[in-house]
């Protein structure tokens, strides 16, 4: 007599796994089951730790990885040629569509197989013209979209073509714009846990090029330098850095960066137009007292060419090597402390404004010291162009009565004795107060300028010039300012009115 059993067909939830479970009664049989479910629960438990573990060790991998990237951000610009290849930009890619051929649109079999019959003659002859005008409008199409491709690319060659002579010529655009893309290339090779954006101004007097630098901030380097599973607690923790390690990784980064953007600007500049750079790095810094966010620089140095490309950069410590060369900061750059730099100039004053060139325009038979205020600070911009125009500096004019003491701000662009100045223009008719002095040293120290400068038509007094005498202002009277015309060629006349002019304008501005 066959002997009986009980069996079941289950499935490990998990893995979708069948098995037949068998037995030789119904208790037994769900002993069964149930020790099959716990021995499938505990390979669970057990793959899912496993796979923790290597959850753990892949986010260290990871984070090994960008920390050893973050070490060799300046070695990795020493591997290449940091000079643009102008070749390499030129698009020269055919057009990527094939041409419609006419063919294609002839494959109606009314066309072919049915024309020769009288009912259908009409029928075919419409799918004809109609084969034709699809035909016509895609080859239509093609040939626009062609042309426009064409077109493009010859606009970006020809554009490419322009940017190559200008560098080359060493005009200031084409130095900026080409000392642009070899940093926009560069960016692309640093490190994904970091953005580096910047901006430089070439001045062609000075041969200086001035790069502004964001370096990345605190949050942007990894705080840990590995992850551990924790069996006991079933979780992945990182372990972070000491503070000591962090502080040294965070510095060594950003003093990284700055060698390579002035190594990259020497390399790549393959006309040796640039043979001074200044640096400054900056960054956002939260002032804990009102909590406004400001961009600060923490990090300031000037380097020569002759100097700089004397250094083997494979050897150096970062750090080090940026003392070496006396650049400037406030200690740790974790820090944030703001230093000042060596040369920071901001022509995105909202106050200025573009007005009409008086100077070539004025009548030199009229008297300066009667003449429309407005037209008089416009004036003296023009005369201090002139002055400024020599050294390689700009100056711009101010709105009229909204410029908070100033009439126009000169840039001097030199790394050494330049800045920013600020000149106020006083059409008066009578002696300067010293109150007119004081009120220039204040928009100086408010304006953060080198220096200031107020030019009349009349006169100052012994407390104007006893004010001025140990402080960063000059004094430019009505004698002097013809002086002035007469050495760039206008032969102008004061003739001071101590009355207020008929035409009710102010006798003092």
């Amino acid at each position: 007599m066959a002997r009986s059993y009980y069996y079941r067909d289950i499935t490990n939830p998990y893995s979708g796994q069948a098995v037949r479970i068998t037995a030789a009664d119904r208790f037994s049989l769900a002993n069964k089951i149930e020790k099959q479910a716990q021995r499938w629960e505990r390979e669970r438990v057990r793959d899912l730790k496993a796979e923790k573990k290597q959850q753990a060790l892949d986010k260290t991998v990871e984070v090994e990885s960008d920390l050893k990237a973050l070490r060799n951000i300046l070695h990795t610009t020493l591997e290449r040629d940091d000079r643009v290849d102008w070749e390499s930009l030129l698009q020269r890619d055919p057009f990527p569509t094939a041409e419609p051929q006419e063919g294609d649109y002839h494959k109606s079999s009314v066309s072919k197989s049915l024309s020769f019959i009288g009912a259908f003659k009409k029928r075919a002859e419409e799918q004809v013209a109609k084969e034709r005008l699809e035909f016509e409008q895609a080859h239509a199409d093609y040939t626009k979209r062609r042309d426009e491709w064409n077109e493009a690319q010859k606009e970006h060659n020809s554009s490419l073509a322009r940017k190559k002579i200008a560098y080359e010529k060493g005009e200031r655009d084409g130095v900026e714009e080409y000392i642009d893309l070899v940093f926009d290339r560069s960016a692309a090779d640093y490190p994904d846990v970091i953005n580096i954006n910047s901006e430089s101004m070439y001045d062609d007097k000075t041969k200086t090029l001035l790069v502004e630098v964001d370096l990345p901030n605190e949050e942007s380097i990894p705080h840990m330098e590995a992850y551990r599973y924790i069996v006991a607690r079933d979780l992945i923790e990182p372990k972070m850095m000491t503070k000591k390690n962090f502080v040294a990784l965070y510095d060594d980064v950003q003093y990284q960066i700055m060698l390579r953007f002035i190594h990259e600007v020497f390399e790549s500049d393959y006309k040796d137009h640039i043979q001074a750079v200044v640096l400054n790095g900056n960054t956002d810094v939260t002032d804990k007292g009102t909590g406004a966010v400001n961009k600060k620089t923490i990090a300031t140095i000037q380097v020569k060419r002759e100097e700089f490309v004397s250094v083997n950069l494979a050897n150096i410590e970062p750090v080090a090597c940026f003392r070496h060369f006396k650049g400037i900061t406030a200690g740790s750059l974790v820090e944030l402390t703001p230093v000042k730099p060596i040369m920071k100039i901001d022509k995105t004053d909202k106050r200025i404004i573009q007005a009409a060139n008086v100077l070539e325009e004025f009548d030199p038979t009229q008297n300066l010291a009667i003449m429309d205020w407005e037209k008089f600070e416009v004036l003296i911009r023009d005369l201090i162009q002139k002055e400024f125009s020599n050294e390689g500096s700009t100056v711009e004019v101010t709105r009229a009565s909204r410029d908070a003491g100033v009439d126009a701000i000169a840039f001097d662009e030199d790394p050494i004795r330049g800045g920013k100045f600020v000149i106020q223009a006083k059409r008066y008719n009578n002696l300067v107060p010293v109150s007119a002095v004081r009120d220039l040293y204040g928009t100086v120290v408010n304006e953060g300028a080198v220096k200031g400068i107020l030019v009349t038509t009349s006169y100052y007094g012994p407390d104007a010039v006893g004010f001025a005498k140990d402080k960063p202002i000059t004094l430019i009277n009505g004698e002097q300012l013809l002086y002035l015309f007469q050495k760039h060629g206008y032969d102008f006349k004061i003739k001071l009115n101590k009355k207020r002019n008929a035409s009710g304008g102010k006798t003092g501005v």
